[in-house]
């Protein structure tokens, strides 16, 4: 009997991770259901969904197609869950490869006077939207949705776009209950599978035959199955470069085909064959073009010294020639000599041309390719995992990496959102490596304030902010004269309302890499006067206030995105007739290794009151197992910055 017990048992396990979900089951217990049993703080969550693919001859029973099937099951909570009430699914729409996005059926249903009420998609509920000439968006929205709604939808995509089927996400803003991906694939295609976060799903792998071409074509196909029960919610947590990174998911990359005669046709299955293969598709033609920038270029660089001014020279060149079209990517579009011709190109066109033209003067340049911030970490060798490609430019022994696609591109200074851990180098030869993407030098945001508080509690002074290289980058290209009135009064906002005068600034250029911006100030409302006495937060207008870091657990490192510093130094004038009663103790805490640190400190000099602070993030990703060390020092910082410096009158 104990026998049996065990094999039912198991047997029931297997039907839990073994069973087909299928749509239109909707039951009043489960639309009278008030919140999701393992998270009550659920907003919606998902019931069920499913992928399944297959691979249908396509027209004329030559090429084979991806056939996705997505099944899923919704429930509504509460009202901040309605954007679940919303589907978007993006397709490629260029060409040849042009998929197709059907929805096969969708309803909102509803408990209505205890009867169950199904409500139709409408027409005017579904549209598209072209986002750019590659790529567009089939929108989906439910009608009558309330909360305690259940959605179900199943779609269609019909893609010839083999080489990466879509990945499957298991892992969602809100819990997913059940989530099973089915792959029905010809044997002669070996697709690479990879997972990624916390959660692994179980797997089940079957085969079964097929024939094709009124059974003149016979073939195996590999049946897998993955599946995910009870997954929680990912964590809203801050400092995150892309949660995509770390939500659990599974991707498929084509690895090779097996050919009709035997014969096995690799794909990429090392990142050096990835990047090689990418050079020789499109990177060594475009890097060799010739005969149409060379005359003007060689005039405007004619009579410069050197070869760093010569390279500073030509950003400025291809800047004034050619604009960045927005659309990212490593492969060009038309080609660099049609972009210098349009004067307007992709990520890959600027970049490449950069690469030219340095080549053409004699400076050692190749290309980089990367993947944005946004687009995610490379987890596997792929094509796919890069969307972008920079230049990486070696003058006396010294690299010198360069987008040519931020506004103002400056060697060694990337943009925030290509700081994503690391690049991989290619040269013509072959030779490729990993490159660090991570800036070595510290962004400062320094802050000078002199002023004078009187016995009213007004506070009346000079500030001087600097900004340094990624903290200055967003004032390139700022006028050297006068702010605008926005700015002023984001300024004024910033100050808690201060009245700001005599603003000047000083904006970043090729030379200096920083922005220097000086004002008067008066404000009466940062001083609370209690019982005669001035009490004053040590930051003033900088208080930290909120600890970021709530989570007791945390998942994922915490990214801080570059090196930084902020600094505050300021010297106040004591109210004649009055000193200082109280102030805080001066404060420090540190990670062990000093990788983040924070000093507050407090003295005075005469009748002035000096109060000194630095942060200093000195490596921009941490991982999760630091997270209650720096939770700790944000917690010790907020309490520092929310005591009060005391004044009193003299007796």
């Amino acid at each position: 009997m104990k026998q049996l017990l065990s094999y039912l048992f198991i047997f029931a396990c297997c039907l839990g991770y073994c069973q087909d979900y299928k749509l239109g089951n909707v039951t009043k217990e489960e639309l009278a259901q008030k919140f999701f049993e393992s998270d009550t703080s659920a907003v919606a969550a998902y019931l069920f969904k499913s992928a399944s693919v297959y691979f249908p001859l396509g027209s004329g029973n030559s090429d084979f197609e991806v056939d996705t099937r997505i099944k899923e099951k919704i429930k509504i909570y509460k009202k901040e869950g309605y954007s679940y009430a919303t589907i978007q699914i993006p397709f490629y729409t260029d060409g040849a490869y042009r998929e197709r996005v059907t929805l096969e059926s969708a309803y909102t249903y509803n408990l209505e006077n205890g009867k169950i009420e199904r409500s139709k998609i409408k027409d005017e509920g579904v549209f598209v939207t072209q986002n750019n000439q590659y790529w567009s968006v089939k929108t989906f929205v439910f009608p009558n949705v309330k909360e305690g709604s259940i959605l179900e939808i199943e779609i269609q995509i019909l893609s010839p776009r083999i080489m990466t089927l879509q990945d499957f996400v298991f892992q969602e803003q809100v819990p997913v209950k059940a989530a099973k991906l089915t792959t029905v694939i010809p044997d002669f295609y070996n697709y690479r599978v990879s997972t990624r976060g916390n959660y692994t799903p179980k797997v089940l792998n079957s085969s079964k035959s097929r024939s094709e071409r009124q059974g003149n074509w016979l073939f195996s196909e590999i049946v897998n199955s993955y599946e995910l029960l009870n997954v929680p919610a990912l964590p809203d947590e801050p400092y995150v470069a892309n949660p995509n990174n770390y939500r659990s998911a599974i991707s498929c990359e084509l690895a090779s085909i097996r050919q009709g005669n035997g014969t096995i046709t690799n794909f990429a299955a090392d990142w050096a064959s990835v990047a090689q293969s990418i050079y020789k598709a499109d990177f060594s033609e475009q890097i060799t073009a010739k005969n149409f920038y060379e005359t003007e270029l060689d005039e405007i660089v004619k009579n410069q010294p050197s070869e760093m001014d010569k390279l500073l020279a030509t950003i400025k060149f291809l800047k004034s020639k050619v604009a960045w079209n927005s659309f990212y990517g490593i492969f060009t579009n038309e080609g660099i000599k049609a972009a210098y011709k349009a004067k307007t190109g992709n990520f890959a066109e600027l970049n490449l041309l950069l690469i030219n033209m340095l080549q053409h003067l004699g400076i050692k340049a190749d290309p980089v390719l990367i993947s944005t911030r946004s687009h995610g970490i490379p987890l596997f060798p792929s094509r796919d995992a890069f969307n972008g490609v920079i230049c990486l430019a070696r003058i006396n022994n010294v690299r010198y990496l360069i987008d040519a696609t931020d506004d103002l591109p400056i060697p060694n200074l990337l943009p925030a959102r290509d700081l994503n851990w690391v690049g991989r180098y290619i040269s013509k030869e072959g030779y490729t490596e990993e490159i660090d993407l991570m800036p070595t030098t510290t962004s400062v945001q320094a802050i000078t304030l002199m002023a004078e508080l009187s016995p009213n509690g007004t506070l009346k002074g000079n500030m001087r902010k600097q900004l340094t290289d990624q903290f200055a980058k967003s004032y390139f290209g700022a006028s050297p004269d006068n702010a605008s009135d926005a700015y002023l009064e984001s300024l004024e906002k910033e100050l808690s309302g201060a009245t700001v005068d005599n603003y000047k600034r000083v904006p970043p250029s090729d030379d200096t890499y920083s922005f220097v911006e000086s004002f008067s100030f008066e404000t009466d409302n940062i001083c609370d006067q209690i019982a005669g006495k001035l009490h004053l937060k040590p930051l003033l207008f900088y208080t930290t206030s909120e600890n970021p870091f709530k989570q007791d657990i945390r998942e994922s490192p915490v990214d801080f995105n570059y090196p930084k510093q902020f600094k505050f130094t300021y010297i106040i004038k004591i109210p004649e007739g009055f000193q200082v009663e109280s102030m805080p103790a001066p404060v420090f805490v540190a990670l062990e290794d000093k990788s983040l640190s924070y000093k507050l400190n407090f003295n005075t000099e005469g009748s002035n009151l000096r109060i000194t602070s630095v942060t200093d993030f000195n490596q921009p990703i941490l991982p999760a197992e630091a997270y209650p060390a720096i939770k700790a020092i944000f917690a010790k910082m907020v309490e520092a910055e929310k005591q009060r410096i005391v004044l009193a009158k003299k007796s």
